[in-house]
């Protein structure tokens, strides 16, 4: 999984666990994508601070994933819906029952609305 958006699940999932401070630096860090000194001179921090909370607020973040896994679950149930929406699109191309057929396209409607909200 790219990197990014990685690091922007474990933000979403976990970001309410770190300081203030490291969320802010953090958030700056993986979602505005700017440089230590840039987010240094925006919140008067030196860059070596900077720095050290970008190192220890990933570290951090990382383990809570280890311990919990709720990005792996995340992404493995998505996986999941997206085949099962799969399938669904295979059976209402060999079903002819109008009424099945119906059925099955709400089933993916809602399939689709909570991959969409995840």
């Amino acid at each position: 999984m790219e990197d990014k958006i990685r690091n922007n699940l474990l933000l979403d999932f976990y970001g309410e666990m770190l300081t203030e401070k490291q969320r802010e630096v953090i958030r700056i860090y993986f979602e505005c994508d700017s440089s230590f000194s840039e987010i240094a001179e925006e919140l008067g921090m030196t860059r070596q601070a900077v720095y050290d909370n970008v190192k220890v607020s990933k570290a951090q973040l990382d383990s809570f994933e280890k311990k919990l896994k709720c990005v792996e679950r995340f992404l493995a149930n998505r996986e999941k819906l997206l085949q099962i929406s799969t399938e669904i699109d295979a059976l209402i191309e060999t079903d002819k029952n109008q009424e099945t057929i119906k059925k099955l396209q709400n089933i993916k409607k809602n399939i689709e609305k909570v991959v969409q909200n995840q």
